[in-house]
This record gives C-alpha cells, sequence and structure tokens, in this order.
C-alpha cells in the first residue's frame, strides 16, 4: 500500500477529504448515543487536521452511500466480523478508500490486522489518527500496523497522552434518545484482574480529567440534551479521592445535583462511608459494581487479591444505609469453580435481596484478547487468533448467548451440572418478565421513540 494517505483531488483543486466513523456492532445492538471512544477521536481530528469533512454513523449502509476516503471502525472481538463485512464491502465498491481499524481488538491482536483494512490503530488514539490524516509516512508513526509486503509491520508503541484535559470534549450524537448520557471522566485502570481487556488497552495506567474539566462537560451535556441522568462510564471513578471531593464541591456549588442525577461503576475495595455520603448529596440514583462471586479464593483469582467479599457486602450495606440503590454483576465458569463457590455466591445474592440490591448481570467468563484468561485458554489450544469471536457473547439469558458457543475452561465441576446451577440462579434471581421487555424493548425502534418522546415532555415540563 501507500505509505501515506492523501487528500483526494477534483479536476486541479484539492477538495476536503471524507472521513466516516464507524462502531462495530452485533445484530442485536441499539445505541442511545454515538460511542464515546468515536467521539473523542472526530473531536481531535476536528481541531487538529485542517479540510476534514467528518460523518458519524451506526448504519453501514449510510457508509457505502457517503463513499468516504477514510473509513475509520472501532471494534471489539465480539464484533470483529461486522467490522471486516463493511471494510469488505467498502473495498469492493471503492478501492481507493482507506480502511483504518482501532479499538480492543486491534491493539491486542495487532499482527491478525484483516486483509480489508489498510491500517490499524494499536491503543489510544487521538494523536495517531491526526498524523494519519495529515500524511505523515506510515513508518515513521507510532502506534499502528499496517500490510507491507505481505506482512504486517507494528510500529513503535505511542505514548500515552499525559494530560487529558487537552482534549476536546468528544461529539455525541443522538440515536432514539430516552434520557441517559454517557461520560468519562478518566482512563485506564492499574488493576489486572484475571478477564478484564480494558485495563491492558490503557497499559494499566490511570488518568483523569481534572474536576473543573469534568464539571464543564456536564454543563455542556446539560445544555445541548437536557437528560435525566448522566451514566459515567469510568473503569476505576473513585480511586481519586481529592478528585472526587472537588468534584463533589463544583456539582454543589453549581446546583447541577438539582439538574441531573448520575450513576456510576464502582471498584468494592475504594467505597466507604465518606464517599457513598458524597454520591448521595451529589444526586447518584445507583452504584453499580462487579461482584462477581461471593468466593472468597475465587474472588482472589478473579480481582488479583485486590478485592475481599466483604468489599462488595460493603458497598451494599452503605447504599442500603443511604437509600440509594445497588446493582452488581456476576460471573460464572472461571476455571477452578467449584460447587461450594456457586453456593457461596448463591448465598451472597439472597441475604443481600432485600437491600435495594439488583443483579446487573450473569456473565460467563469468556477469554478474551488482552487478559490472562486468554492466554490461560490459549495454552489449552481453546482459542485462537482466526477463530469465530461472535460466539463469545457473555450475558447470560440473552437470546444471543448460547451454551453450545461458550469456552468452558473449568475442569473442577462437570459441564451439564454447572448449566443446571447457572440456570436456577436465573430462575430465582432474575425476573423474566422484567427480562422480556428490556429485549423487546431494545428491538423495538416504535416503542422506543414512544419513550423517548415521553422523556421529552417530562423534559420539558420541568424546564
Amino acid at each position: 500500500m501507500d505509505t501515506k494517505l492523501h487528500g483526494q483531488r477534483d479536476g486541479s483543486s484539492i477538495r476536503k477529504r471524507k472521513v466516516v466513523f464507524y462502531l462495530s456492532k452485533l445484530p442485536s445492538d441499539t445505541y442511545q448515543h454515538s460511542a464515546l471512544g468515536i467521539g473523542y477521536l472526530a473531536a481531535y481530528i476536528k481541531r487538529e487536521v485542517p479540510d476534514i469533512e467528518i460523518l458519524i454513523t451506526k448504519e453501514k449502509e449510510e457508509v457505502l452511500a457517503a463513499n468516504p476516503d477514510i473509513l475509520a471502525v472501532s471494534s471489539i472481538s465480539i464484533t470483529i466480523h461486522d467490522a471486516v463485512d463493511l471494510a469488505t464491502k467498502m473495498k469492493s465498491q471503492s478501492p481507493s478508500t482507506t480502511t483504518i481499524l482501532g479499538g480492543y481488538h486491534i491493539t491486542h491482536l495487532p499482527h491478525s490486522l484483516p486483509s480489508s483494512f489498510d491500517i490499524g490503530v494499536v491503543g489510544e488514539g487521538e494523536q495517531t489518527l491526526a498524523e494519519l490524516l495529515n500524511s505523515k509516512e506510515l513508518a515513521e508513526i507510532k502506534g499502528i500496523c499496517y500490510h507491507q509486503n505481505g506482512q504486517v509491520v507494528i510500529t513503535e508503541q505511542r505514548p500515552l497522552i499525559k494530560d487529558l484535559d487537552t482534549l476536546p470534549h468528544p461529539i455525541r450524537i443522538s440515536y432514539g434518545y430516552v434520557g441517559i448520557v454517557g461520560l468519562f471522566t478518566s482512563r485506564g485502570c492499574p488493576y489486572s484482574c484475571y478477564y478484564c481487556s480494558s485495563s491492558a488497552f490503557w497499559r494499566h495506567a490511570f488518568r483523569t480529567h481534572s474536576a473543573q474539566y469534568v464539571v464543564d462537560e456536564i454543563q455542556a451535556i446539560i445544555k445541548e440534551f437536557n437528560p435525566h441522568t448522566i451514566h459515567i462510564l469510568d473503569d476505576l471513578f473513585l480511586i481519586d479521592k481529592k478528585r472526587l471531593t472537588e468534584l463533589h464541591d463544583l456539582i454543589i456549588q453549581a446546583n447541577i445535583h438539582k439538574k441531573v442525577a448520575f450513576r456510576a461503576f464502582v471498584r468494592a475495595n475504594l467505597v466507604d462511608e465518606p464517599t457513598i455520603k458524597m454520591l448521595k448529596e451529589m444526586n447518584f440514583v445507583l452504584v453499580r459494581f462487579g461482584a462477581e462471586t461471593g468466593s472468597e479464593q475465587l474472588l482472589a483469582q478473579l480481582k488479583g487479591g485486590s478485592v475481599k467479599v466483604q468489599d462488595g457486602q460493603n458497598v451494599i450495606d452503605l447504599c442500603y444505609k443511604y437509600h440509594l440503590p445497588s446493582a452488581a454483576s456476576f460471573m460464572f465458569g472461571t476455571p477452578g469453580e467449584t460447587k461450594e463457590d456457586l453456593e457461596q455466591t448463591y448465598d451472597f445474592i439472597k441475604r443481600n435481596r432485600h437491600k435495594n440490591f439488583s443483579i446487573d448481570g450473569f456473565y460467563f467468563i469468556m477469554p478474551y484478547p488482552g487478559t490472562q484468561l486468554w492466554e490461560y485458554a490459549k495454552s489449552k489450544g481453546k482459542v485462537t487468533e482466526d477463530m469465530d469471536f461472535l460466539k463469545m457473547n457473555i450475558l447470560i439469558g440473552t437470546p444471543q448467548f448460547k451454551w453450545s458457543n461458550v469456552i468452558y475452561l473449568n475442569e473442577s465441576l462437570d459441564f451439564e451440572e454447572f448449566k443446571q446451577i447457572v440456570t436456577r440462579f436465573q430462575h430465582d434471581f432474575v425476573d423474566n418478565k422484567t427480562e422480556k421487555l428490556i429485549n423487546l424493548l431494545s428491538k423495538s425502534t416504535y416503542l422506543r421513540r414512544i419513550i423517548g418522546y415521553g422523556v421529552k415532555l417530562k423534559r420539558a415540563i420541568r424546564r
């Protein structure tokens, strides 16, 4: 391939290059907003790259109709088939279009760059993509992989952005919006959980936006969308208690807590009573965490010894004390998991059901690239870089989850007995009527629009 990305020409004049961003997805996926990762990229190149026309879309047909000069696709492993399908169609229609792949999958498996993609962005992408679009020589650009002479070339690793406040606020595109807006206040996580590919993507580093930057973005979100809830998506929202206190004070001073509610995912070992008290005062309406298991031994394996079962219990108890709903996800199928481990998890859930506590999902543990579990599964010959990643759907009980697809790595418990026990969890702790309603709503554009209109009316009345 050419060693630079060039602008296109109409006759003798250089026209704006058209860049289309697309987030790969499963057929069942629905989105209220465009992905924030793509939103950061689009906002950054809009500021840093001259003569660029940007389109963000979730529809393949719109991508192909736009006939872009550059197609930038973000993908995780489970949706890589969708990314490859679009890039293949794009190349068939327009061979001159440069196709770029970013996200977790290519970052963890850069040697596997599909032939339909010209370039892969490895890791954090803002500066890398800007350099690509500014037509720098590929070999000189850090943090990419590309095809050359039948081989995949991987360039030097790019340093992480030191000051996240230098980034512009991400561009957000609304799709069937029903009142919840996502927000990142930090990037990364220094922990090394057995199953997590996110911390490896960010190289186990942790960086934050300043409290003032976060509040400025919240104010902008309220002005543009007037949401009822802002969902903080950080891997590790609570680790910096000084910043949390600053954020709390700024939100209270600006009366933001009277305009919007918040929800967030937290790490159980970082929660204490002053923290929950601050979250309550900031108008948090839900605290979510990964309980994973009620077994101390198994949790140590999953979390590297950094979290105890009592930490999860502490979150539930403190939230209950301050009348703050809590929710937790649980994970099944870890190598070494016994029947006794599962019974301990069952007991943990059962004794907390009355404490305004809900199930945030029952997940089957899957060996995603970039995780310790992937390396273990690879040593057992259970995974390969060219496997069918579409089978890696992990949320038990959804129509997309199939027991026939799971990669069962646990030799401590017979698979059929394991299935029966997990089915009991589903039967005893999951409200099937609610689950069916959620699945129906996720598939029905018409019903989502009705809800959206109701939310808009409620916001208008509130204003």
